[in-house]
């Protein structure tokens, strides 16, 4: 990246980066342009008119140590870093990004389905590439920020996904990921041709080929918890709550097919689907995400509903299998405890 230096205004000097990801400017407050409303400061470092800087303060392109600042008379303090992009790529990334809430520390996104959490190896967009585009642009303010990813969802799934903002916070994230300190829950269509019982699915998952697991007894040990929210005897379909136990790949949609039927448009476990073409997505949601946060110790819980093509995979299906109101807290019956006798 080129970085050119240009004449300092009073005693700040103003650096303008040549690069699609980089700022606009970057600037220090200097001790004798303290109290300055932040629109005029802006406008006399960067030489845009005072309506622009204004319009980029509005549009969330403009960041005070690191903290996106919206109101333009905020005043200045010395030593604050002051960072401007372009606010046509700040509005582009909040756009791209359906944030659900951040912190310093910690951002959880819901992912679209058909888009991937990771970049393919062919390259392509995906989740991760979004989630560094918004803080470079819209939260952070930094050309280079740090995300941490701790675990993914399928490209056909659509869901919370949660990321970390540091090295420290995301190598937190990480052990709890694999202590199962952190409660995900799914909401699922699969096909059924009658009422099916709520149930624990409890069997070892190996892979089977590229992209593929398969249930097979020398695999990884595998629990999910599979609580049943309703049933279509004309759709032959149930929706149910998958609460996972283990992280295993593709262990709901291997699970549910071994051991009740195949999620609604997952072609690659079974399904029978009724188009020439399989669907860019299928019937499986992360919907609950639950962890204590990694610096103070608070409980962060975060709830998005199925979309809307989640339901439309299956036409009738939104009114055959609403779901019900208590969905968001219930427990599964086979993840209760056993009451002793």
């Amino acid at each position: 990246m080129f970085t050119r230096r240009l004449s300092s205004v009073g005693t700040a000097t103003r650096r303008i980066h040549v690069s699609s990801e980089s700022p606009l400017c970057d600037v220090t407050v200097p001790h004798d342009r303290v109290g300055e409303r932040l629109d005029i400061f802006i406008a006399s470092v960067t030489g845009v008119s005072r309506g622009a800087a204004r319009r980029a303060i509005g549009a969330g392109a403009v960041f005070v140590d690191g903290t996106r600042e919206r109101i333009l008379s905020t005043g200045t303090r010395a030593g604050q870093r002051v960072v401007m992009y372009a606010p046509h790529e700040a509005a582009d990334a909040a756009a791209a990004l359906q944030v659900v809430w951040e912190d310093a520390d910690l951002l959880v996104c819901d992912k679209p389905a058909g888009l991937p959490t990771q970049p393919p190896p062919g390259g392509g967009d995906a989740l991760s590439l979004r989630a560094r585009r918004y803080l470079t642009h819209v939260t952070v303010g930094s050309a280079r920020p740090y995300l941490g990813e701790v675990h993914r969802l399928d490209r056909g799934a659509s869901g919370l996904v949660l990321f970390g903002k540091n090295p420290d916070v995301t190598a937190k994230l990480a052990a709890a990921f694999r202590k199962h300190r952190v409660g995900r829950r799914y909401v699922a269509i699969f096909r059924a041709a009658r009422s099916p019982a709520s149930c624990r699915v409890d069997v070892p998952l190996g892979p089977d080929g590229p992209g593929r697991t398969r249930v097979i007894s020398t695999g990884a040990p595998a629990s999910t918890h599979i609580e049943i929210l309703g049933f279509s005897d004309t759709l032959r379909a149930a929706l149910c709550l998958a609460v996972l136990e283990t992280g295993r790949t593709h262990q709901i949609r291997a699970h549910l097919a071994h051991a009740l039927g195949p999620i609604v448009g997952d072609t690659l476990y079974g399904d029978p689907w009724p188009g020439e073409a399989p669907p860019t997505r299928f019937a499986l949601h992360g919907a609950v995400l639950r962890l204590r946060h990694p610096h103070t110790g608070a409980l962060v819980e975060h709830t998005v509903a199925p979309p809307q093509d989640f339901w439309a995979l299956l036409p009738g299906a939104r009114e055959a299998l609403a779901l019900p109101d208590d969905w968001r807290t219930r427990v599964p019956e086979a993840a209760k405890p056993k009451r002793r006798e």
